[in-house]
């Protein structure tokens, strides 16, 4: 039973993403990130990607860390995070499937003496199998392109100016699914008023997400309805990351079509007096 690492995201995908494609659905972040580092490669001294393999030889765990971003695990046995946690001491915050959220700190606590807490949890969603649901709002869809890049820096420079502390940068957000056909505006009397952005499909799977509208949520909801409608077409999964306590947005999901599969848990280590 062994780790393997590397900065290669192409060799990171041959290796793993038979094991991870088995629930492209709970490993979407792991699949996503990693499609997108070898579409766009990146000499960040942070990146880092590996996977372990059992007895039998078989990938059963990865992880990936994306530059910038926190470590995110996929689900894997406890021996796995053992050795993990040997491998790389300063892991934490790392986020993990919810199922593995107490086996992780049982490791943690066994290697460091140190406990860990949850720090945020994000539920992930997928649309069901029926038709999506509808936004009721004026305007009509269309598929972004090259032409509309100056548009769409200048919303995500402002949507990114409000949430200082994320990572994501504009290349992800724009550059990346205006490449492949990835972004829908909702436009009202053929002026672009909201927009949505999905991944690549990888695995069968896409992640819709990042709608944005400066003038009104309202076109930014239509953008993000539109454009899972239009993703069905490219995947067998298309999912979303929601705040597991956002009662509200949760309730927007469910309207559109989509169902609670799972959390993701980010943990990080207890304070001293915690």
């Amino acid at each position: 039973m062994v780790w393997s690492t590397s900065r290669d995201a192409g060799a990171f995908r041959a290796a793993a993403e038979p094991f991870l494609a088995h629930d492209p659905v709970r490993c979407t972040v792991l699949l996503t990130e990693a499609a997108y580092l070898e579409a766009r490669p990146s000499q960040a001294p942070d990146l880092l990607l590996g996977w372990w393999r059992d007895d039998e030889g078989e990938v059963a765990g990865a992880f990936v860390v994306a530059p910038g971003h926190r470590p995110a695990l996929s689900p894997m046995p406890r021996p796995a995070l053992e050795q993990l946690v040997e491998l790389v001491p300063d892991l934490a915050p790392f986020t993990v499937d919810g199922r593995d959220e107490r086996t992780a700190a049982q490791v943690w606590e066994a290697r460091h003496g140190s406990g860990l807490v949850v720090a945020g949890r994000t539920r992930v969603h997928r649309l069901g199998p029926g038709r999506p649901g509808l936004v009721v709002t004026p305007g009509r869809e269309r598929t972004a392109t090259r032409a509309d890049r100056d548009l769409l820096v200048s919303w995500y420079s402002d949507l990114l100016a409000g949430i200082p502390d994320d990572p994501t940068d504009l290349e992800y957000l724009v550059d990346e699914p205006l490449s492949y056909g990835g972004a829908v505006l909702w436009e009202v009397d053929g002026v672009p008023e909201g927009v949505a952005t999905r991944s690549r499909c990888v695995a069968g799977m896409v992640r819709v997400g990042a709608a944005y509208a400066p003038r009104d949520e309202a076109f930014g909801r239509a953008a993000f309805a539109a454009l899972c409608g239009t993703s069905r077409s490219v995947a067998d999964h298309v999912v979303v990351l929601g705040g597991a306590d956002d009662v509200a947005g949760e309730v927007r999901y469910r309207g559109l079509g989509f169902e609670p599969v799972g959390d993701r848990v980010l943990l990080t280590v207890a304070a001293p007096d915690a």
